[in-house]
């Protein structure tokens, strides 16, 4: 659910200046975080102080292509210009921000002096992150952008939205939308002797995933937000704690109480649900190491959401939550169930027993 912000403005010294400068608000849609990835996973609806939201904004006068333009060119005084195309960054703490120019904290990024003509933005997160795919010479220069991701670090795209110097059309807020997938990992043996077979974990990957996202610039309705996704790589799942991967000389030792040892931001899928006539499709892929049972390779198939109710087939998980649990037995086979929780900050305690 989205969240409005308050009402603070940051100080405009020049009244006239005050009528063309752009000023906006962000919030974060979807879901929220679990509390194991603070570094590197936005955690909050709402930007603020304590918790900022920093972003590359992307602006335009001519729908879907954000080339790059001097910035100059943008932050000219009145009366100003009708055309542009502007990269700048922007970090979110509290309720409305006035744009500013990169370069002097005093130059207004301005919507054209024509009320009839409009400006178009997007933004991404982290900054720094999106480039624009191709190069200057290519026809569709500027209508997409592109990031890899390596598991461990959040995604964000905020769809565009237009306005212009019309006050009633002037853009209030941008909506920044998780593009990738969170999968918890949580793990017990099933027993003293199943623990003493397997020992421990030293390694889980994610099975060829994809490591590079292209978004369409264009994109207007965040709910039709389908990046497209590329690449097939085994990607390491980190320890929970952030502190990097599990190796052989740094294995997690199982227990027979279940808790959450590992994580990953990858790529989502689209599910494919099983029915009585239709044995459903694997959506993930676990290569899970250990120390005493050797290498396992486990398929992952996601039925049920938070509420117990059958995921529907076509259900797209970006923005979402799965909690893997793995339960080592002594067979030797290591059973696996999904379920899917809310993406949120209510610190959640995985480390239950069941």
């Amino acid at each position: 659910m989205l969240s409005s912000c308050s009402d603070i403005t940051d100080s405009v010294t020049d009244a006239a200046d005050e009528e063309y400068a752009i000023t906006l608000m962000a919030s974060v849609s979807g879901m929220e975080r679990m509390s194991s990835r603070a570094a590197t996973t936005y955690q909050d609806t709402i930007p603020s102080y304590s918790n900022p939201l920093p972003t590359d904004v992307w602006l335009t006068t001519q729908r879907g292509v954000y080339t790059h333009d001097d910035e100059e060119y943008v932050t000219s005084t009145h009366p100003g210009t009708d055309t542009y195309h502007y990269h700048h960054t922007m970090t979110y703490t509290s309720g409305q921000l006035t744009f500013l120019s990169a370069s002097a904290m005093r130059n207004l990024l301005l919507y054209p002096v024509n009320k009839n003509t409009p400006t178009y933005i997007v933004g991404f997160y982290p900054q720094g992150k999106f480039q624009l795919v191709g190069t200057a010479a290519d026809a569709d220069y500027g209508k997409t952008a592109t990031a890899s991701f390596d598991g461990k670090t959040d995604l964000m795209f905020a769809p565009e939205v237009h306005g212009s110097r019309k006050t009633e059309e002037k853009i209030a807020r941008q909506d920044y939308k998780h593009i990738l997938t969170w999968l918890k990992i949580c793990a017990r043996a099933d027993n003293e002797d199943a623990r003493a077979y397997w020992e421990s974990i030293t390694g889980i990957k994610l099975k060829n995933t994809a490591n590079s996202v292209v978004v369409d610039l264009s994109t207007t309705d965040i709910s039709e937000l389908h990046p497209e996704f590329s690449g097939s790589i085994d990607m390491d799942f980190d320890r929970s704690a952030g502190s990097g991967p599990f190796t052989t000389d740094s294995p997690y030792a199982l227990t027979t109480y279940i808790t959450e040892i590992a994580d990953i931001l990858c790529a989502p899928v689209i599910i494919n649900n099983p029915s009585a006539d239709d044995a459903g499709a694997t959506e993930y892929q676990l290569e899970i190491a250990t120390k005493g049972g050797g290498t396992k390779t486990i398929d992952i198939q996601f039925t049920k959401d938070y509420d117990n109710n059958d995921i529907a087939d076509g259900h797209y998980t970006a923005s979402e939550l799965y909690v893997i649990s793995l339960a080592f037995g002594q067979s030797p086979v290591i059973n696996a169930s999904v379920t899917l929780l809310n993406w949120d900050n209510e610190n959640r305690d995985l480390n239950m027993s069941e």
